[in-house]
């Protein structure tokens, strides 16, 4: 048999036998079910993503911590403590001079190190009403200069704190806050640095 006249016995005419397709009243209902599960998937898995979300924003809060404390431990390795008070650090750095070898400290009669007492460093937070940045700023010079760095953005309401009580190990506490949803996150980490050249 030949396929048009095949597909000619199989196909109803139009208008006669059953309908073709979905009545209007099985698509309302296919449609109300359909929502309807979706509503109770959600409902399931929203608590599980939320705590996903809070999740990876704490694992990338730990992520900042680390750069930043591995950051902060380097960098106050070989400087001069000014002052130390419970929002900031003030420090010197060395005094060098440009050598065959690149940059060298200076270094006194004594065998000791030269500050550049000159230039006073910064490090401490700059607060606006949406965010709470660490910054290391060299005071006296323009927000444009290359010497002033954000450190890390911890938030609104976002706090650093040292404590000196024990120098030359610094206590430095660092306490964030992630919004998600219209919610704050906190967060809080303490550790402490060693400063070598402290006396």
């Amino acid at each position: 048999m030949p396929l048009h006249s095949l597909w000619a016995t199989r196909r109803a005419p139009r208008g006669k036998g059953k309908p073709c397709g979905m009545t209007l009243t099985e698509l309302l209902v296919a449609s109300g079910l359909m929502i309807f599960v979706s509503l109770v998937f959600f409902q399931i898995f929203s608590p599980t993503l939320q705590r996903t979300i809070r999740i990876d924003k704490k694992q990338e809060q730990l992520q900042k911590f680390i750069l930043f404390k591995e950051y902060l431990t380097k960098r106050l390795n070989n400087v001069q403590i000014k002052e130390v008070t419970q929002t900031e650090i003030k420090f010197y750095l060395p005094d060098q001079a440009e050598t065959g070898s690149g940059k060298l400290n200076l270094i006194d009669t004594s065998e000791m190190t030269q500050w550049n007492t000159s230039a006073v460093y910064t490090i401490a937070i700059n607060e606006t009403a949406e965010d709470s940045v660490i910054q290391e700023s060299l005071e006296g010079s323009p927000s444009s200069d290359s010497r002033n760095r954000k450190l890390w953005s911890l938030g609104p309401g976002g706090t650093l704190a040292f404590d000196a009580a024990k120098l030359p190990l610094l206590g430095i506490t660092v306490k964030a806050r992630e919004k998600v949803n219209n919610e704050l996150i906190p967060w809080e980490r303490h550790f402490n640095v060693y400063l070598p050249t402290f006396h």
